[in-house]
């Protein structure tokens, strides 16, 4: 999409793209970890994702992590992941904080598509030092690709997402009504709320999490949203909705969607919104972007309430499932 990131004249160095803040990540051996989960709130990460939850934290911020050794280096392979808030990452990562010209989930997506196999070196344990990452080129395109590539990452992993082929089983692709369920428009089963500007609430001790398109942004001292909105990208990043478990904050980039409990379980409708094609309602020639109207007016099946809980105990019981088996 990009060219040859080997070829000087399509890449940077890694350095005008990154900040390395290796400084901010210390091991912990199991023993001491061990003592470190009374009370436990904060992700423990490792070189390849969360491993464990501790009660103290080392940083309080939203940097990607590079696995620096135990990882898999070859292009499709994943080899980085995205800490946001208080955490504390081990000395298997690099934390890089991407500087203003890159987007943290086009710099997630671009090490998943390059093959990093020619940096690393050992044979049985693979390790990517910080000399050797410093060597990297960098593909660098104009934001609003950067945005749109991601996107496109993010769709041909769907596969991957928890619980989609469970509700494909039951209730079919979002254009296959397999079982004759209801169908409403979102105009029927929700409420999207505009996002405002953040400046007047924005607060580092603020009490609810601050959202744009792309994610969590800070803390405020109010609400617009009640708790279990999913959140939707309005401009930049429309394609990847999440879930808000608490009253949050929405910016103007994003639309707060807030669907009637008595009709649909809202775990039930994001898992859904994580199949649907934003980008086929996309009206924009630069920057991706959605509007109220074109929303209100998908069409969206209904099964029964019970059914949709079921889903849902099924898939609370996967991520279950895949916690214990790092914890």
């Amino acid at each position: 999409m990009f060219g040859d990131p080997n070829e000087p004249l399509k890449s940077v160095p890694f350095e005008m793209v990154f900040t390395i803040r290796d400084d901010l990540r210390k091991p912990i051996n199991d023993a001491v970890r061990a003592d470190m989960h009374e009370n436990a709130e904060y992700p423990y990460y490792g070189a390849n994702g969360q491993v464990d939850i501790i009660n103290e934290y080392l940083m309080d911020c939203t940097a990607l992590c590079l696995a620096e050794d135990c990882g898999a280096y070859g292009a499709g392979d994943t080899t980085s992941y995205i800490v946001d808030g208080k955490c504390w990452v081990n000395n298997h990562a690099h934390v890089l904080i991407p500087k203003e010209c890159c987007d943290i989930n086009y710099a997630n997506a671009f090490f998943r598509v390059m093959d990093l196999s020619k940096y690393v070196s050992g044979t049985t344990r693979l390790k990517l030092t910080q000399r050797k990452m410093k060597e990297i080129p960098v593909i660098l395109p104009e934001f609003d690709q950067q945005i749109m590539f991601a996107d496109f990452v993010s769709q041909s992993d769907k596969s991957k997402f928890y619980g989609k082929s469970q509700f494909i089983e039951m209730f079919g692709t979002v254009d296959n009504n397999i079982n004759g369920w209801d169908v409403k428009t979102w105009d029927d089963i929700l409420f999207i709320r505009n996002g405002k500007a953040h400046k007047n609430v924005n607060d580092p001790n603020g009490e609810y999490p601050i959202y744009g398109s792309g994610g969590k942004m800070g803390m405020a001292t109010e609400y617009l949203s009640p708790e279990h909105t999913i959140i939707l990208g309005r401009k930049g990043t429309i394609n990847r909705p999440f879930i808000s478990y608490e009253k949050c904050w929405i910016v103007d980039t994003s639309f707060g969607l807030e669907v009637n409990p008595d009709l649909m379980n809202y775990r039930f409708f994001h898992q859904w919104c994580t199949l649907f094609d934003f980008q086929s309602l996309n009206r924009a020639a630069v920057l991706p972007s959605l509007t109220k109207g074109d929303l209100l007016k998908i069409s969206i099946i209904v099964p029964p309430l019970e059914k949709q809980n079921q889903f849902v105990e099924l898939a609370e019981q996967s991520d279950k499932s895949k916690l214990s088996s790092i914890s």
